[in-house]
């Protein structure tokens, strides 16, 4: 019996060591059933020593071994929950996405928001800015606009630009100006007047002009862009 022990004694040695650096040896980012298996074969390890190395090593060994198959379990357990933490985050998240994406109200909301981001307007008047219609764009929420002289026409680009605003709610803009950018442009922006309700309405001689928008008063801007681009 002792030759036996004796002789046995390597091998479990070996296979305790192999299956003991297996786990440790594990990175933070190993497969999660991968590292189980590791622990398995640990374990077999372990069930070894107790039946036929017990003699050998003796309680304290085993009890220190136990330890560690222990502290292992809990990496491992760490691991789960880590993994779990990864992939449950997003997927909960693109299900909460896709839910709230399946409301009509919350679509055109998001299609809405994306216009005011990223559509450019730009805007010419009688003055470089208009301070109340410049506070009134950006509380509206429309990111890329800037602010023209009208006389400054030709530095338009219109590589740059999706919509010309004609700023003619002081009445100062003649239909004459106006027109001489809508027939250098017309084929390649939108064109959008603003006014207010007593001024006179938009009279452009020019043909075949295409989208073009209205509003009376700065609080239409909004809804009347947005349909411009709808």
């Amino acid at each position: 019996m002792k030759y036996v022990i004796q002789n046995i004694r390597p091998i479990i040695v070996l296979l305790f060591v192999f299956g003991l650096s297996s786990v440790l040896l594990a990175q933070a980012d190993t497969d999660v059933k991968d590292l189980n298996q590791r622990v398995q074969v640990l374990e077999q390890a372990l069930v070894y020593i107790k039946f036929v190395g017990g003699p050998v090593f003796g309680f304290a060994t085993l009890w220190a071994v136990y330890m560690s198959i222990a502290g292992i379990k809990k990496k491992v357990n760490e691991l789960v929950e880590k993994e779990a933490k990864t992939v449950l985050k997003p997927l909960v998240e693109k299900m909460v996405k896709d839910k709230i994406a399946s409301y009509p109200f919350i679509q055109k909301f998001e299609a809405e928001q994306l216009v005011k981001q990223q559509k450019s307007i730009r805007v010419f008047g009688p003055t470089v800015k208009d301070i109340g219609l410049y506070q009134e764009l950006e509380k509206q929420g429309f990111l890329n606009v800037k602010f023209y002289n009208i006389a400054d026409a030709d530095e338009l680009d219109v590589n740059n630009c999706d919509v010309v605003l004609f700023n003619n709610r002081t009445q100062e803009l003649m239909q004459e100006q106006m027109d001489e950018i809508v027939e250098q442009y017309k084929q390649q922006v939108h064109f959008f007047y603003l006014t207010h309700p007593d001024a006179a309405q938009w009279k452009s001689r020019v043909s075949n002009i295409g989208r073009i928008g209205f509003a009376s008063s700065m609080q239409r801007i909004e809804p009347n862009l947005l349909k411009l681009f709808a």
